[in-house]
């Protein structure tokens, strides 16, 4: 007799478990997905035979132990690998920038107004300048020099001998052709 009053208990206890709400939805859910369980449960039997028989064939475990050993993975590439994980937060820090920067390059190189400024800025660098009044100076001495019609005399020449300018560069001639002389 105890022994049933024993199991009547635990039916009880069982059954008020069952009657609990969360409980019989977890055990619906569990009832209306046992399909895919089942499915699943097969799924992983299919597999396990699969690695058992995979193991088994010498061949097939041959080839992989080839293209492991191929692969060359040694303490050195390890401690690489493990450094250069370390650095990885530095490195996407600087990756971020980057596509910040070209972002950037982006929008001004697609901005008409941005890209007038700066070829405005850019005209106006002193290199450009200078440059620009070079090619001035080069061509202002050539139409000069197509509307000369006169003749060229020594008395010409030595007039512009007293030129300082023409003094100047004189002395970077001779100065020149000094150095030359003294390297052969």
């Amino acid at each position: 007799m105890p022994h049933t009053a024993i199991h009547s208990d635990e039916n009880k206890d069982l059954l008020h478990e069952l009657k609990q709400p969360e409980i019989h939805q977890a055990l619906t859910g569990i009832i209306h997905r046992l399909p895919e369980i089942e499915r699943t449960l097969q799924s992983l039997e299919q597999m396990t035979q699969f690695s058992m028989h995979v193991t088994k064939d010498q061949t097939t475990m041959e080839a992989l132990e080839e293209r492991l050993q191929l692969s060359r993975v040694d303490e050195e590439s390890l401690e690489a690998l493990i450094a250069l994980l370390a650095k990885l937060p530095t490195i996407l820090e600087m990756v971020e920038q980057i596509e910040k920067i070209a972002l950037f390059i982006k929008h001004v190189v697609h901005d008409e107004q941005s890209m007038e400024q700066i070829k405005t800025s850019i005209a106006e660098l002193p290199f450009i300048q200078q440059q620009k009044e070079a090619k001035d100076f080069f061509e202002a001495v050539q139409t000069r020099h197509k509307s000369i019609e006169q003749h060229i005399s020594i008395f010409t020449i030595i007039k512009w001998m007293k030129e300082p300018n023409v003094q100047k560069y004189l002395k970077y001639i001779q100065a020149t052709l000094d150095v030359l002389k003294a390297r052969k």
